[in-house]
């Protein structure tokens, strides 16, 4: 019996309808590298298309994605969902193909380069792109997509796009996201109380919430955080002590041993601290600053 072999690269030559091009790869066996070279062209400034037709073509991929996801869901109808992308020879491009194959080659070596002569507003609207597309679908977007997004963000200094994004929630909250913006306060000082805003919007980031405030040595507003939250019985003596030291205010540290020391007669009658706190030093210290 005879069989055809068609060469699947011949394709990208004969086709210029680059929508249309990519639904033929799609349905062609094997063809999941020559896919994502296609759209690592398509988004290289060099050989750029227009950001509708990468719309389109991102919009496409991502519907596929998303179902083969939504069929992962359902053990069911796991096997037929196998055997039905297998008989149709679809080829499944997910996220981290995305990243690795097309936008960290392309982005990410313009950042290792700091390439000051690209078009710094063209990779960030196409990551943008990609990103709504996957939103569109349903389909968690993974923080490496938004590092990406964000460090292109500062390189490039639009600090103020980059606000933009935030404060309409292009970029979902995510405790990543918010660490990511805690390091680059010193570049952008906003980026402290945007992140500080997201953790508390997770409502599950109080532990990430105090040690922001710590450190900063903002001990009292820690404090003051915990109890607002009804965590006040599982703060740690030793911890913020040692910080309200560190501090080297005096107040800061009076005021915060004496909390500690209210909740020691509530709890048992006594202003000493258990032996299992660790609090010597910073009696012995107390002793110091205020019993002489």
């Amino acid at each position: 019996m005879w069989k055809t072999e068609i060469s699947l690269p011949g394709f990208v030559d004969m086709i210029s309808d680059k929508c249309l091009l990519i639904e033929v790869l799609l349905h062609r066996a094997g063809a999941k590298s020559l896919i994502l070279d296609v759209v690592r062209s398509l988004v290289t400034p060099k050989t750029a298309s227009s950001l509708t037709t990468i719309g389109e073509i991102f919009n496409r991929l991502n519907q596929v994605y998303a179902y083969n996801e939504d069929m992962k869901s359902d053990f069911e109808v796991l096997a037929v969902t196998k055997s039905w992308l297998a008989a149709n020879a679809v080829s499944v491009i997910q996220q981290d193909d995305i990243y690795t194959h097309v936008f960290y080659p392309i982005f990410g070596e313009q950042r290792a380069r700091r390439d000051e002569k690209s078009n710094s507003s063209f990779p960030i609207s196409v990551m943008v792109e990609y990103i709504a597309s996957l939103q569109t679908f349903d389909l968690p977007v993974h923080f490496y997509l938004y590092e990406l997004l964000v460090n292109t963000l500062v390189d490039c200094g639009q600090l103020f796009r980059l606000h933009q994004f935030l404060q309409y929630h292009v970029m979902a909250d995510s405790k990543h996201l918010a660490c990511l913006l805690l390091s680059l306060q010193n570049v952008y000082p906003p980026a402290f109380q945007i992140a500080l805003d997201m953790l508390k919007r997770l409502g599950t980031a109080h532990d990430e919430i105090v040690e922001v405030f710590l450190s900063k040595h903002q001990v009292l507003t820690a404090i003051r955080y915990l109890r607002s939250v009804g965590l006040a019985n599982q703060m740690q003596p030793r911890k913020f002590l040692s910080v309200a030291k560190e501090s080297g205010d005096p107040d800061i540290f009076y005021t915060t041993y004496k909390y500690f020391e209210d909740i020691n007669v509530k709890q048992r009658n006594t202003t000493s601290f258990a032996p299992g706190d660790h609090c010597e030093e910073y009696q012995h210290h107390f002793s110091v600053l205020f019993c002489q």
